[in-house]
Formats: structure tokens, sequence, C-alpha cells
């Protein structure tokens, strides 16, 4: 998938042709794939603030949509298992959500402000 400030469109691989827009993932700000292929998790921004919007690959319908968030954040880490989805955000502060529902499930704060990056190990570690 490509990404751009107005669109998102996702590509074959074997040819080159695009195959669809996933028009609920236009503009967001990045994007990343759960485990099974389908299921593309956008970081977007809109007036409100920043939030996840988790959308299906075939058709583009919107599955679930994260509370926004006045903190930016850029990208999404995703656990090796797909159960959680981690944000980094630009006061240091992480958020855990549940990768079924986008629902924050906790707040982890770095003690230090500016972009927190999270990754979870192969192991599942946060």
């Amino acid at each position: 998938m490509v990404v751009s400030r107005t669109r998102c469109a996702a590509y074959d691989l074997a040819d080159w042709n695009k195959e669809r827009l996933i028009k609920p993932l236009g503009g967001c700000v990045s994007i990343g794939f759960m485990q099974d292929g389908q299921s593309p998790i956008g970081v977007c921004r809109e007036n409100e603030g920043y939030f996840l919007r988790k959308c299906h690959a075939s058709d583009g319908a919107e599955l679930a949509r994260s509370t926004p968030t006045s903190a930016p954040f850029y990208r999404v880490a995703i656990s090796p298992d797909g159960n959680w989805l981690a944000t980094g955000h630009d006061d240091g502060l992480v958020l855990l959500h549940n990768a079924a529902t986008l629902e924050t499930r906790a707040k982890l704060q770095t003690g230090e402000r500016g972009l927190a990056h999270p990754f979870f190990a192969p192991q599942g570690n946060l």
C-alpha cells in the first residue's frame, strides 16, 4: 500500500497495477498491517486530534476507530501475536490498545518529554 496526503492505494506486486483505493486511510500519517494481512491500521489526523483507524483491505470498510488524542503520534507498533497495538506520543506517553477494538487498555509514561517510539520484541515484550 502507498499512502499520500490524500489517498491510500493498494498495488499488485506482480504487475504493479493499482488494485483499489482504501478511502478511509487516505491522508493518514502512516499505516501498518495486522498479521492477517487483511487489516491495515492507519495513524490518522483530523480536527479532533490523532487516532487509529482499522479497515478491511479488500473493500476499505472501517472496522474500528480509537478515541482521538491531542498528543501527536506518527506510527503504530503491532505485537507479534496481533493482540496489542502501541502508539508513542509527543508528550512521552505510550498507549496500549486492544488490536480488535482499538480501545485504550493502558497508559505508560516514559518519564521523558518528546516523541516515544514503542516497539514489540519478537517474544511480545514492549
